[in-house]
């Protein structure tokens, strides 16, 4: 009997983004929960860690966005064909989190001269990350293909999370990496999925 699958998250990409492109790109069913912000207080004990999002398997709860991304990747096929593939696959998903990670300050700042000078740092580290992840594509063959190995993986579904934040902001990609971005947006089920996700402002 197959697995049945529940995503407790807000109601935001956020944390859950990713997890949700896997199940999208695997076609594999689940139950999107959406909490929301009055009902997380009387929801925030059931959960483990009492964090979200949390991933539940079969009546298993799976705290911690990362090893849920990384767990759904190994299920579904997503996460290389070789250990040194999936290194590669960590590799770019760190990468992004480190984008994500100068971007946090940023986000949380009240002080609008403080923001701007945080923005202006921002800013110069973006080349920094788009040639890190430019230079991994080129080492799995270039313009033609995924990130790592001959197919989708979890590493293209990070880098398009990461875009989120790169057309909020109105930052460019290099031609290198947009194509990549068209390229995994054409696929049919992540295509779909782009579509009929909900509207959301983080």
């Amino acid at each position: 009997m197959p697995s049945t699958y529940k995503l407790y998250y807000f109601n935001a990409k956020g944390r859950a983004e990713v997890s949700r492109l896997i199940f999208a790109a695997s076609g594999i069913k689940y139950e999107d929960i959406r909490i929301q912000g009055p009902d997380w207080p009387k929801t925030k004990p059931t959960m483990p860690q009492e964090t979200m999002p949390v991933l539940e398997i079969d009546g298993k709860k799976i705290p911690q966005s990362r090893a849920i991304e990384r767990f759904l990747a190994r299920e579904f096929g997503l996460y290389g064909k070789t250990n040194m593939e999936s290194c590669c696959v960590d590799v770019i998903c760190e990468t992004v989190n480190d984008f994500f990670e100068s971007l946090r300050p940023v986000m949380f700042e009240k002080d609008e001269a403080k923001k701007a000078e945080l923005m202006k740092k921002f800013h110069e580290q973006v080349p920094v990350y788009m040639k890190r992840i430019e230079d991994r594509l080129s080492l799995n063959g270039g313009g033609n293909g995924f990130l790592v190995g001959p197919s989708l993986t979890l590493a293209d579904l990070t880098f398009l999370r990461s875009l989120d934040a790169f057309d909020k902001f109105g930052l460019k990609l290099t031609d290198k990496l947009e194509a990549l971005r068209k390229r995994i947006e054409s696929l049919p089920k992540i295509q779909e999925y782009l579509k009929s996700r909900p509207e959301t402002e983080f």
